[in-house]
């Protein structure tokens, strides 16, 4: 057990992280109930991704305004693509590093709509609008053991 640093209370090792994630967790239904409220047939420009158990592919940029994404999974588990919205002069690779050290996204990013989730073999498409900038592709959901997904690969710049 650790001292919590404002009350003194004492709390179990790994408890910060454990409430980080379920943030995470909680911006994700939230932002996944927006997309699967705009799902429907494609219109503008079809972005084509595929995710795999640790790695996401497709395509780096994109022209602001309506898009169609489609996210392919082809691996095992459950996927899904969160777009997180960079802002604040700050970089893609700035937000990636900041998520992978505190398990929850930097001040300067706003968590936008996304895709999925999409189970291994399936195929799903959402129309989004999405505002131009830099974004982090991520996927926000846990493997089998509890592991964020983006911990295993499935965090890209776009």
């Amino acid at each position: 057990m650790t001292a919590d640093d404002r009350t003194g209370a004492r709390r179990p090792p790994g408890a910060r992280a454990m409430v980080r994630a379920a943030a995470l967790l909680a911006a994700t239904v939230i932002a996944l109930s927006a997309a699967r409220a705009q799902t429907g047939p494609a219109a503008g420009p079809v972005l084509a991704f595929a995710v795999a158990d640790s790695a996401i592919r497709g395509p780096t940029a994109f022209t602001a305004g309506v898009v169609t994404i489609q996210l392919a999974n082809r691996g095992l588990g459950v996927h899904q693509l969160q777009l997180l919205q960079i802002g604040g002069g700050h970089s893609a690779d700035e937000a990636k590093t900041f998520i992978l050290a505190n398990d929850a996204p930097p001040p300067w990013t706003r968590l936008t709509v996304g895709v999925g989730p999409v189970e291994g073999g399936q195929t799903i498409t959402a129309t989004l609008k999405l505002d131009r900038g830099a974004y982090l592709l991520l996927d926000l959901l846990a493997d089998a053991r509890g592991k964020p997904n983006y911990r295993a690969g499935l965090i890209a710049p776009f």
